[in-house]
């Protein structure tokens, strides 16, 4: 029972910490006014006159559309966008045995699993333009909100996935997942895949910089939200108001039930 008791404390620390980061992003998103991506410019430019290139950096949130002058093609679905991410995760079943503590008698299950097998994501420079200009975004350790357009599971003898060689091949697209795995019942394969389309209104904030000699949205130097987002400003605060309550009454009621236990565990 103590046992029990001191998991759930960790696990309200744990609530407790992603109730904090929640706050932070829902702090960092409200504080912050949307900035005209022509006046992050024009002011980079007199600052770039006065002190020298290089010297403006500005945290900022900015609001308009995805452009690129080269779009990528998404991996599975084919359509063009500005970045995209692609897995492959197989699932399988595996026979587990358990023992009753008191009978000693053996039960035998089957469990549903799953890993990763592949995760591939295409996250080069783009652009988000508004009505006054357009900024270079350089999305490298961003929080990337995007569109999932794929959730496809294909059965191991569907015939629409052929494994060869330790290759599996499904339409175009190929790669290799090593030996099979003896005592388990491979299911399949499930195909995800986000994008960002071209033209998608996009919600951003970052360190506006012209350290790189081009004014960029960038990871921030210091320890503030990097976001980039498909949701709208009013999704996201929405979305962050409710995970903080969530994680809130989750750590309060995993803490109270985790001191209980401790406490009835001490007295018996």
């Amino acid at each position: 029972m103590i046992i029990i008791g001191i998991i759930l404390l960790l696990i309200a620390g744990g609530l407790f910490w992603g109730r904090m980061s929640t706050l932070k992003k829902l702090g960092d998103i409200t504080i912050t006014e949307t900035s005209q991506i022509g006046t992050l410019v024009n002011t980079s430019k007199a600052v770039a006159e006065e002190i020298g290139s290089g010297s403006f950096a500005e945290y900022a949130e900015i609001k308009g559309v995805a452009k690129t002058e080269q779009p990528l093609t998404a991996q599975f679905s084919g359509r063009e966008c500005v970045y995209f991410r692609s897995q492959v995760i197989r699932e399988w079943e595996e026979e587990e045995i358990e023992r009753d503590s008191e009978t000693g008698e053996e039960r035998r299950h089957w469990e549903r699993r799953s890993e990763v097998m592949s995760d591939n994501v295409s996250d080069p420079d783009f652009w988000i333009e508004d009505e006054t200009g357009k900024i270079n975004v350089h999305p490298k350790g961003a929080k990337i909100e995007s569109i999932q357009v794929l959730d496809d599971f294909e059965q191991q003898d569907s015939g629409k996935i052929s494994i060869d060689g330790g290759k599996l091949s499904w339409g175009n697209f190929s790669f290799s997942i090593g030996d099979s795995f003896s005592g388990r019942n491979i299911l399949g394969y499930r195909f995800k895949e986000w994008i960002i389309p071209i033209d998608q209104r996009m919600y951003a904030l970052g360190e506006a910089s012209d350290s790189g000699g081009t004014l960029s949205l960038q990871k921030p130097k210091e320890k503030k939200t990097f976001l980039i987002s498909t949701r709208s400003e009013e999704e996201l605060t929405q979305a962050a108001e409710k995970s903080t309550a969530l994680f809130t009454y989750g750590s309060i009621g995993c803490a109270v039930v985790g001191l209980i236990l401790i406490l009835v565990g001490i007295i018996r």
